[in-house]
């Protein structure tokens, strides 16, 4: 059998491993939907250019093409829109569960514990059970930007109250939340900092 000190090192080797997660890992979520959008649009727009030129197409004809390759273009820069927006749910929700499994690995909470977990209030009052307190982290700040950009986008997809007051001159409330991926590469490295750190201070109370 493990003596409890060997278990103790094992667990905290456990928590900071799962909690420092590689950026270069997770970018292809958005990555993914980036190059869809190019490799799709450049040879419609290629197309379109030679259309324009083609003398021998008149001018309704020339017309009607045009108009059917905008409404691809349309559809395509919906569909990347779509994947773009998943990439920011797909981030927060990697770092939700990993939360959840630090939680389980440190053995410091109970199965119910970690369960209610998905209640953010719930979240932090176990957290602060154990003495973590976790607004004071490093980089909570841009964690929970990005889980309530999660929560808006889930619900109706435009800013809710609590994202707007978090940051009033950044968010407007009620306005439809765009431009996604400046979303996801600005809050990615310090979320996952916050993670790394979160990770590090549930492994310093494992004793």
């Amino acid at each position: 059998m493990f003596k409890k000190e060997n278990l103790n090192k094992l667990k905290i080797c456990l928590v900071k491993f799962a909690s420092d997660l590689d950026s270069d890992n997770l970018i292809g979520l958005i990555k993914l939907s980036e190059s869809y959008k190019l490799l799709t649009l450049q040879p419609l727009e290629k197309y379109a250019h030679e259309i324009g030129e083609d003398k021998t197409l008149d001018s309704m004809s020339r017309s009607m093409i045009m108009d059917q390759l905008g409404d691809q273009a349309d559809n395509i820069r919906d569909i990347s829109s779509i994947g773009e927006e998943l990439a920011i749910i797909g981030l927060y929700k990697t770092l939700e569960i990993t939360i959840k499994k630090c939680a389980r690995l440190s053995g410091l909470f109970s199965d119910k514990e970690i369960s209610g977990m998905f209640n953010f209030k719930k979240l932090e009052s176990n957290f602060e059970k154990k003495g973590i307190i976790i607004k004071n982290i490093e980089n909570f700040k841009e964690f929970n930007e990005l889980r309530l950009i999660n929560n808006s986008l889930k619900h109706s997809g435009k800013v809710d109250m609590e994202l707007h007051e978090l940051d009033p001159l950044s968010w407007e409330i009620h306005s439809e939340i765009t431009h996604f991926p400046e979303h996801f590469k600005r809050l990615i490295n310090p979320s996952l900092n916050f993670l790394r750190l979160l990770g590090i201070e549930i492994a310093s109370k494992i004793i």
